[in-house]
């Protein structure tokens, strides 16, 4: 096997597995703090929807019960 072609392997299962190489991918570092922000954000919007679905769940589970 010659030298240029004997980590086919590796390009096989990177490419495979949609492997993707981040070294090569630059980023402005505003960007990438925008980024961060939202995933922040999406995080707290989740935990206030799992929060208000819990209450609503409670209440309906709380009225169902009075009712029996």
């Amino acid at each position: 096997m010659s030298y240029h072609d004997r980590d086919w392997y590796i390009d096989w299962w990177k490419k495979k597995m949609n492997y993707v190489e981040r070294a090569t991918f630059r980023v402005p570092e505003n960007v990438r703090a925008d980024w961060i922000r939202r995933s922040r954000w999406r995080r707290v919007f989740r935990r206030v929807a799992v929060l208000v679905f819990c209450l609503v769940a409670a209440i309906v589970v709380k009225r169902l019960v009075r009712g029996m």
